[in-house]
Order: structure tokens, then C-alpha cells, then sequence
């Protein structure tokens, strides 16, 4: 388990007390870096499993549907502003299929819009390292949202949005050290990323 550091308080106007003081950004720090939760089929995998276990060096981490916890914030990884705000939680995946099923107005389809937006941006943003990973590691996303959005997925896009969605672009550049050159022979349809 992670040591914390111990602080005794000596306040001369309030009540003492021991402190444990822990990194509050441990999950982005330890989680976001290692190599495995780069790679573009582990985004689905994590989404979709109803639990992961994540043992690292000096840490556990655990994710379900309600909580991202570590032995050092068992209770939960605090959110802080370092965290995108369209990045992708359980809780959010949840929350929002869970107001789509039961409510299917406007607002849940836009909350489900953003959350594959989010899956979308954490999916590209990791390494593609074969080629037939491209648009197969979202492809059980995809169904579950096919199922929830009553829109059909097609090649990368909706088939309700697929004039909006052709309209994209490139927001910043991806180092040159995270892409992946393809020598390949075998054919594969064209993708547009």
C-alpha cells in the first residue's frame, strides 16, 4: 500500500489532529501514463466490463459502476480540474444509459451524444498499433449505443448525424512518436482518422 505522509497539526486556534495526506491527482498521475491503458482496445475493454482491477506497482486501483477507488482513497479518486470534462467515468457511462433507457427525451440523447464524444477522444488519443484495431475496439461500444440512441452506427458515424459528423477536424497534432507507420497488404475499407 502507498505510505501516506503523516502530518501531526499544532494549531493554537482550532483542534489538532493527524493527518494522512495523499497525492489528489494519484489516478491521472499512476492510471493515465502506463503503457497497457494506452492502447486503443483497453478503452473498451474498461467500459464495458462491470469491473476492472488495476494493479500497479505501488497501488491498487479498482473501478465498478458506482466508484473509482485506490487503497489510498478507498471511498473514491477525488475529481479534480486536471480531469477533461468530457473524459469518460463509469459513473458518467452509467448515469447517462440509465436516464436514456428509462427517459428517452432530448436531453438524455445529448448526454449519450457527449459520452460518445468522450469515448471517441479517449480512444484516439491512444495507441493504434494494428491496423485492424482501428474501428473494431469500439465496435461493442457502439452496439450498446446502437441499442440505447435507436441510430444505427456505420463505418465511425451515426447514421442520424452523418452530415453533421463528415463536417470533422483535426484539433491539435498527434506526436509523431505515438503514430504507428502500416505496412500492410491486406486490404481494410478506408477510415477517416
Amino acid at each position: 500500500m502507498v505510505e501516506p505522509c503523516i502530518v501531526e497539526t499544532a494549531w493554537t486556534n482550532a483542534e489538532n489532529d493527524i493527518v494522512h495526506i495523499y497525492d489528489e491527482e494519484i489516478w491521472d498521475h499512476t492510471h493515465s501514463y502506463l503503457p497497457l491503458t494506452s492502447r486503443a482496445w483497453v478503452v473498451q475493454e474498461t467500459l464495458l466490463a462491470p469491473r476492472v482491477l488495476y494493479l500497479y506497482g505501488k497501488q491498487v486501483f479498482w473501478e465498478c459502476y458506482d466508484l473509482t477507488a485506490c487503497e489510498a482513497y478507498p471511498e473514491g479518486t477525488p475529481i479534480g480540474p486536471w480531469r477533461r470534462p468530457h473524459c469518460v467515468t463509469r459513473s458518467k457511462r452509467f448515469q447517462a444509459f440509465g436516464k436514456a433507457e428509462n427517459d428517452r427525451n432530448e436531453h438524455s440523447r445529448i448526454a449519450l451524444e457527449r459520452l460518445w464524444a468522450g469515448t471517441v477522444d479517449m480512444y484516439t488519443t491512444c495507441n493504434l498499433m494494428y491496423a485492424s484495431d482501428k474501428l473494431v475496439a469500439l465496435s461493442g461500444i457502439a452496439k450498446l449505443m446502437e441499442q440505447t440512441l435507436r441510430d444505427k452506427y456505420c463505418a465511425g458515424f451515426w447514421k442520424s448525424r452523418l452530415t453533421t459528423e463528415l463536417g470533422w477536424s483535426v484539433i491539435g497534432s498527434t506526436p509523431f512518436s505515438r503514430r504507428v507507420k502500416i505496412n500492410s497488404t491486406t486490404y481494410r475499407a478506408p477510415i477517416w482518422s
